[in-house]
């Protein structure tokens, strides 16, 4: 009996104990973060904590006073080249950062909220010179969280879900330039580490921002965004995108343009195949609008199905490194270095497969539906280790690497607007295939032997 009692005592004792045991063990794992930060450039200036028994809450401030070693831990995981000014923009930033978690080991997520509290002092001062009273309102802004980013992490299995604050803005400058900028119900999910997820599912409601002074206005609107990713490495990954609709519109100046774009749907990946890559991109949209003072237009579903294989894993990560250390190519030797690194992916062999480019109509200003058109292709460069050196001499001289075979057909109305913009296209009149309503080429170029419609040009 008394063996029972004590161990009921000691169960008793361990589960009195858990919060005590969980709190030190997530305390501990918040400190390994924030340490790994400090060597990353971010100086904690501030680290407050509240704890009770079954919850604990910790509010952090870091200070951004390396900002290159910040931009080199960000380069591992982009293939972007961070633009000179973002040193400038970052250094001196201040983060707030608050943690809430329950002291029971794994009860429920960890609850994050990052927000900017203060610009760097470079770019405030220069805000500031330019317009005292929206330097204040910019401090103010950030002060009140205005830009928040929450994340609810499971440290047990890097499960995480959040949302961006939404933001509805609206300021009119000294000079009378009028701002307005709204951002409604942008939530994400996914898996793995939060600045290099695994799995990253995203979804955006409204972005809209204008400009306006006296009567001229600039609005960009972004409307119903979703998107799906899946990364298994920086050259194995698939990723889509769908978004119901894009608009700019530039009104009130000589220059007014309209451009919006309906039911855009993006999917993308790359895989590993042996010594091998391969990269597929489909894009599509329902509809297209646009009008200048030059020129308008419609289109109506356009679609591109493009795949590039065969290309040489080795090679394919060299450049595919070199572009992204690449500030600018305006150095002549930074060119020269880029433009032999894709010769010699090329020299490699690959194949371009054109699956499907279609436009079901167009229609321009003025003018009838000039309905559509759809090309298939397929293009073969055969490994060639003197390719390159090829090209350099001559392009011709690489024309017996390429195979290609394309089926193209047109609508009257559109070959009738090519012919006239250029007329030397009519020697293909004697090449044509007619079939409802459309003009037909099937176009092969294999072994340095090209013909049309089974008709040889040479």
């Amino acid at each position: 009996m008394k063996k029972s009692i004590l161990v009921v005592l000691g169960l008793l004792i361990i589960i009195a104990l858990l919060p005590v045991l969980g709190n030190s063990f997530i305390k501990s794992s918040i400190d390994k973060r924030v340490k790994k930060l400090g060597s990353l450039g971010l100086v904690t200036s501030k680290d407050e904590s509240q704890t009770s028994y079954l919850n604990s809450s910790r509010h952090f401030e870091f200070l951004l006073e390396d900002s290159q070693k910040f931009q080199n831990y960000i380069k591992q995981y982009s293939d972007k080249q961070m633009p000179a000014y973002i040193d400038a923009l970052l250094s001196g930033v201040l983060v707030g950062v608050d943690v809430e978690y329950s002291n029971l080991p794994f009860a429920k997520a960890l609850s994050i909220e990052i927000y900017p509290l203060a610009l760097s002092s470079k770019v405030q001062k220069s805000i500031a010179q330019s317009d005292s009273e929206f330097s204040l309102y910019v401090e103010k802004f950030l002060q009140s969280k205005g830009i928040l980013y929450h994340i609810d992490y499971n440290l047990l299995n890097d499960d995480f879900k959040g949302y961006l604050k939404g933001v509805d803005e609206k300021y009119t400058l000294k000079e009378g330039i009028a701002l307005s900028i709204k951002l409604d119900k942008a939530n994400f999910s996914g898996n793995g580490e939060l600045i290099a997820p695994k799995t990253l599912e995203t979804n955006i409601k409204e972005l809209y921002f204008s400009v306006a002074q006296e009567r001229a206005n600039l609005q960009f609107t972004f409307k119903k965004f979703s998107a799906n990713s899946n990364f298994e490495s920086q050259n194995t990954y698939v990723t889509s995108a769908d978004v119901e609709e894009v608009g700019i519109t530039l009104n009130g100046t000589p220059n007014d343009v309209n451009l919006s774009i309906r039911q855009i749907k993006l999917n993308g990946s790359s895989n590993e195949q042996g010594e091998h890559t391969e990269l597929n991109s489909k894009i599509s949209l329902k509809e297209m609008q646009y009008s200048s003072q030059e020129i308008s237009f419609l289109l109506n579903k356009l679609d591109l199905d493009v795949a590039l294989s065969g290309l040489d894993k080795k090679k394919f990560e060299e450049l595919r490194v070199m572009i992204s250390k690449k500030n600018n190519l305006d150095s002549f030797l930074e060119e020269k270095e880029l433009q032999n690194a894709i010769l010699e992916l090329i020299s490699k062999g690959m194949l371009l497969e054109i699956a499907d480019f279609s436009l079901k109509s167009i229609e321009l200003q003025n003018q009838d539906d000039l309905k559509g058109f759809k090309i298939k292709s397929k293009i073969t460069i055969t490994e060639d280790t003197s390719l390159g050196q090829k090209i350099k001499l001559s392009p011709l001289l690489a024309l017996s690497n390429i195979d290609m075979t394309s089926k193209i057909e047109l609508s009257k109305e559109i070959y009738m607007i090519l012919l006239n913009s250029q007329p030397l296209l009519q020697t293909l009149n004697r090449y044509i295939k007619e079939d409802r309503g459309n003009y037909l080429f099937d176009i092969s170029f294999i072994d340095s032997k090209m013909s049309i419609n089974e008709k040889r040009l040479f």
